[in-house]
């Protein structure tokens, strides 16, 4: 059921600011609108540290034997961001050296600098993609070899006094390496980068300690922004929000401890009440499906998750429509929930659901 909330305005003093907030977030019982737009220097400077360890505990792989290190969760973040950005490298470089080798490769391993010294004798090695049906001519004064032959193209190579222009063809930039130091450099960027992934995964021998950087700086965040974002009148502060209706009578009782007004309103039909479901325990399985959808009632509107969970039971039972098939899904679903142990899917009860319908 969606939790009726009231709305609540809370003044302080300006000098117990800091405090209030620290409080109010330890008690957790109110939503806060901002009376202003929560922007300044500090919440930016706060916005980029979260955003930078939380994008670095998302790049960490998922927990494996890898033993904690005695590294700060700073370092750590640090770590993480070096070898990530150490693998862009890598990888563009090996993506461009798999390009060339994709582009000479047709044309054999040689040594570009042996064809550019003919350059200093009058001659030249030219490259050339041709089309199957063009028929092939070797330029005055020089000689052509077909280097290959598939059914798109012809690859020759044609070497020809300097000035002499051929139109056999597209011609092919002589590479500035050849085929096999590609080779070596593939094969070493691909060692470098494995050793790159070996380090990344022993970081997640700390990803308990980056977990709990990360909530502390997200914490920090709200704190700056519920900060930012209230109202000043010479020393008096205040800010804006939405509490539980059974949360009030706590919200009051704190207040008189800190020293704080508080006005408590019903809330109009334009305010941005957020929605707080607390669905009883038999509906639960049904939050899987609302969680793949992403979608929430409104407010104002109505929690439909119990009817929906009976009618999807109901149409998945009369999909089904044999007990056999029934106990077959059972089954599967009981067998996957012990592979699964201890960890347990959202999607698992659903289905025990679905499967006993």
């Amino acid at each position: 059921m969606i939790v009726p909330m009231k709305k609540v305005t809370i003044l302080c003093l300006a000098s117990t600011r800091d405090a209030s907030l620290e409080r109010l977030g330890a008690l957790g019982v109110v939503h806060l609108q901002p009376i202003r737009p929560p922007e300044d220097t500090d919440v930016e400077a706060a916005r980029r540290a979260a955003e930078h360890a939380r994008r670095a505990l998302e790049t960490l792989p998922p927990r494996t034997s890898a033993a904690p290190s005695q590294r700060s969760a700073a370092d750590v973040i640090e770590t993480i961001w070096s070898l990530v950005h150490e693998r862009q490298e890598l990888e563009e470089q090996l993506d461009a050296l798999r390009r060339e080798k994709a582009r000479i490769e047709p044309f054999g391993d040689f040594d570009p600098a042996s064809a550019r010294a003919m350059d200093t004798h009058g001659l030249r090695l030219h490259l050339y993609r041709c089309d199957p049906q063009v028929e092939l001519r070797a330029p005055a004064g020089g000689v052509l070899r077909v280097l290959q032959r598939t059914k798109e193209a012809v690859y020759v190579a044609v070497i020809a006094p300097a000035e002499t222009v051929s139109e056999i063809g597209c011609e092919v930039r002589l590479p500035e390496i050849g085929l096999r130091e590609i080779d070596r450099r593939i094969a070493e960027l691909t060692s470098r980068l494995q050793a790159n992934q070996n380090a990344l995964v022993s970081c997640s021998g700390d990803r308990a300690k980056v977990e709990a950087f990360v909530a502390a700086t997200e914490d920090r965040l709200r704190f700056l922004e519920a900060r930012a974002g209230m109202g000043t009148a010479e020393r008096v502060v205040w800010l804006r929000g939405f509490c539980p209706t059974e949360q009030v009578a706590s919200l009051r009782a704190t207040a008189r401890e800190c020293g704080w007004a508080v006005l408590v309103e019903e809330p109009s039909t334009d305010d941005p009440v957020p929605t707080l479901i607390r669905t009883p325990r038999w509906v639960r399985p049904i939050r899987a499906v609302f969680d793949l959808i992403g979608i929430l009632p409104g407010y104002h509107e109505v929690d439909i998750s119990a009817v929906f969970l009976v009618f999807l039971s109901l149409f998945f039972a009369m999909l089904v429509g044999d007990a056999g098939y029934g106990g077959v899904f059972l089954l599967l679903t009981l067998w996957v929930r012990r592979r699964l142990a201890p960890r347990r899917h959202p999607a698992i009860p659903l289905l025990l659901v679905m499967s006993i319908a």
